[in-house]
């Protein structure tokens, strides 16, 4: 299976009644009482999304319209949202169990828990619509058929122009460093650079000998997005 099947769609998104995609009252909504039939498997990996799906969906439509995950809004973002077209974005959080979780310990990257004690991805899609005039109701019904997810290779090719598929999960990447004492007075320590901000501080204690090994851990948010940008493109 590879398709995420919302089985009380229609009675679930009642809760939008006759809004528009223009309409400027309206900002998300949680759909909390959507039922997913089952969970889905993509190479060995099982989403799983519980007793229920706990969609969220919110609506651009404005230029004031502002997204946390910064995939839309800004001329610096990855949409730059047009004049006269509606943005949907829907976000579901899923428990990711794989198979290959010993390659990905066995690679350097290791899922963190949340505190319930689950390994959990949220996974998102941009969605866009030509006409403000059509009803939000209509426009989430169409969008669930079916529901895209960045996981699923045959999804990318579903998407319009300029969509946006995503993936976020927090986690740990560990790598194993050998440094020299060159690397540090030729400020040869592009892998640093690469990996932390520009106001974050990295201490080494480092004794007289001339090379140094150790591991290093980041722990953070990983995303990833994917845009289509032609027909066949990405």
């Amino acid at each position: 299976m590879s398709d995420i099947n919302v089985v009380n769609l229609d009675q679930v998104i009642e809760v939008l009644g006759e809004k528009i995609l223009s309409d400027k009252d309206f900002t998300n909504a949680d759909l909390i009482d959507a039922k997913v039939e089952k969970s889905l498997e993509v190479d060995q990996v099982n989403f799983s999304f519980g007793l229920s799906g706990n969609f969220n969906i919110q609506l651009f439509n404005s230029p004031d319209d502002i997204d946390q995950d910064k995939v839309i809004g800004s001329n610096d973002a990855i949409i730059v949202r047009n004049p006269n077209e509606g943005w949907l974005k829907y976000k579901v959080e899923s428990v990711l169990k794989s198979a290959a979780e010993s390659e990905l310990k066995h690679s350097g990257f290791d899922i963190t828990p949340s505190l319930d004690g689950l390994k959990k991805i949220t996974l998102s899609s941009y969605r866009l619509h030509d006409s403000l005039t059509s009803k939000l109701r209509d426009s989430v019904i169409s969008d669930f058929k079916p529901y895209l997810l960045i996981v699923n290779p045959n999804h990318l090719a579903q998407l319009k122009p300029r969509e946006v598929l995503r993936s976020e999960l927090n986690g740990s990447l560990k790598a194993s460093v050998s440094l020299n004492w060159s690397d540090i007075f030729v400020g040869n320590l592009s892998l640093f650079r690469n990996l932390m901000g520009a106001n974050q501080v990295l201490i080494l204690d480092i004794g007289t000998s001339l090379n140094v090994d150790f591991d290093l851990e980041i722990k953070d948010n990983f995303s990833l997005s994917i845009q289509k940008t032609t027909d066949d493109t990405f």
